[in-house]
């Protein structure tokens, strides 16, 4: 018997030639297409993968370069409206993602490389006010942070503090430095006290905050940071000023021993 020059993948898969590009086919339980991927001649993915709901009515559109996803990954809700679109490289978010609702309003949006996100994130009430802003700096920290109510006023039930440091492990005999941010803040007049430790602990100009503090040398070992954040504010005309929260942050880092050394 003459054997045939390529493999079959299964009943599931459709062959579009016997030694060239083939579409693999997925199916529900009850016998409607799932999703139809195109294969290269290698088996692997290579083109649009496109799946379905039950209806037939598109669900997704996967673009894949050899088995990863590659390029603008685009969801439909079932009525046909775009509900996100991510870009992707080598199986990552790679670029903008976007979100929608069901009505084509906005409710989502950033740029991601990995795991990293880049500039700001955005997220929106239905009603395409903002719901919450996340700010990142150029190594994808949180640098700040803010949330609003449908009627575009602050809310400031989801205010918290949050350090901002490059490391959290540092050569004996060197500084450690951190910044305090204090997020969604009902104004933006914030004193930091450095409650721990009590010693040792200088200032300078911040980059993302007033302030940036410097503990000078610790000793090799575990340390702990402790903080408290006052949010202050006054009313329009008035010499009165207010402590609106006050919030207690800790973080700690580690100094390591230098080894040989006499």
């Amino acid at each position: 018997m003459r054997k045939l020059p390529c493999l079959l993948f299964g009943l599931a898969t459709v062959l579009l030639s016997a030694c060239g590009p083939r579409e693999k086919v997925g199916y529900y339980p009850t016998g409607e297409v799932e999703y139809r991927a195109p294969l290269d001649g290698q088996g692997l993915l290579e083109g649009e993968r496109k799946s379905f709901y039950k209806s037939g009515q598109l669900k997704s559109i996967s673009p894949f370069h050899k088995n990863r996803v590659t390029g603008l990954v685009r969801e439909y809700y079932p009525n046909g409206q775009l509900k996100s679109a991510e870009y992707f490289k080598n199986g990552e978010n790679f670029g903008l993602v976007k979100w929608y609702y069901p009505t084509g309003q906005p409710k989502y949006n950033a740029t991601r490389y990995g795991k990293v996100y880049a500039d700001t994130t955005r997220s929106y009430h239905p009603n395409g006010e903002l719901s919450q802003m996340i700010i990142y700096d150029g190594k994808g920290r949180r640098i700040d942070f803010g949330a609003w109510h449908p009627n575009g006023r602050i809310d400031t039930t989801y205010s918290y503090p949050f350090f901002l440091v490059d490391r959290d492990t540092v050569p004996e005999g060197q500084d450690y430095t951190f910044e305090m941010v204090l997020g969604n803040r009902l104004s933006n007049v914030v004193n930091v006290e450095v409650l721990r430790p009590t010693t040792g602990v200088d200032s300078t100009k911040g980059v993302y905050s007033r302030t940036q503090f410097i503990v000078r040398r610790p000793a090799a070992g575990r340390h702990t940071v402790t903080v408290q954040a006052r949010n202050l504010w006054s009313r329009k005309g008035s010499d009165t000023i207010w402590i609106y929260q006050t919030i207690p942050i800790s973080t700690s880092f580690w100094v390591q021993t230098t080894r040989g050394k006499k």
